[in-house]
């Protein structure tokens, strides 16, 4: 483990490292969040100490290049990628610390945005999945977020977490409004009654449609289609 072996390494010398296990932990951390502001602040926090104390930090500037480098590949090659599309800063001795510095500074920057692009992808590719889902399978009464979440690959908790963040409601909201905007329809278009508009909705029995409708809509359904017969005239 990188981390692991280069602390190891800088503790067995006299002064403390400079760049240190908690630090590469945190900087880590802080890019698979994509926490842009704080990865800057601490590289901002690093160029400032090195200001201060710089022949320390010209005489480790090649080891803590490396180990900073290091983390930022551990982090590429955990993600496989995800279309990074720039190389990560190679050491040229040539070069000042701060230059150094910056170069790791803007490669941490990019994989946050890298990694940040990938998970709206997968929240917009899992958004589209559970909504084609709901729309195909609403009308089934025995529809369950556990068989849904099975069905998706996902853990119940997280498809409730899910539909929520996306759409501001429950599951059971969600499936109640496909639901009623179906039933609804059908009393508009059709002459069934309300035990078959319930079968074909998905509400299951006639009085859990009528009940959940009436809450919805403030009418029975019979009240409503004689609304809708009465405005037509």
């Amino acid at each position: 483990n990188v981390l692991y072996s280069y602390y190891e390494v800088k503790s067995s010398m006299e002064e403390r490292p400079l760049v240190d296990l908690e630090f590469l932990q945190k900087l880590s951390t802080l890019i698979l969040c994509t926490q842009k502001e704080a990865v800057a602040a601490l590289f901002e926090h690093l160029q400032k100490s090195y200001h201060r104390n710089k022949p320390l930090y010209i005489l480790q500037k090649g080891e803590i290049f490396f180990a900073v480098r290091n983390i930022l590949n551990g982090i590429l090659m955990q993600i496989n990628g995800l279309g990074y599309g720039r190389r990560l800063p190679e050491y040229e001795p040539a070069k000042g610390f701060g230059e150094l510095l910056g170069e790791l500074r803007d490669a941490a920057l990019d994989l946050c945005d890298c990694i940040e692009e990938n998970k709206k992808s997968r929240n917009e590719d899992l958004r589209a999945r559970m909504l084609d889902y709901l729309q195909e399978n609403f009308r089934d009464p025995g529809l369950t977020a556990s068989r849904m979440s099975q069905e998706i690959g996902i853990s119940e908790t997280y498809l409730f977490q899910f539909i929520k963040e996306q759409t501001g409601s429950t599951f059971s909201a969600c499936l109640q409004a496909l639901r009623l905007d179906y039933a609804e329809q059908l009393l508009r278009t059709t002459k069934l009654n309300n035990a078959e508009i319930a079968e074909k909705s998905g509400f299951g029995s006639a009085n859990t449609f009528y009940r959940v409708f009436a809450n919805s809509y403030g009418l029975s359904p019979g009240k409503y289609r004689e609304s809708l017969k009465n405005t037509e005239q």
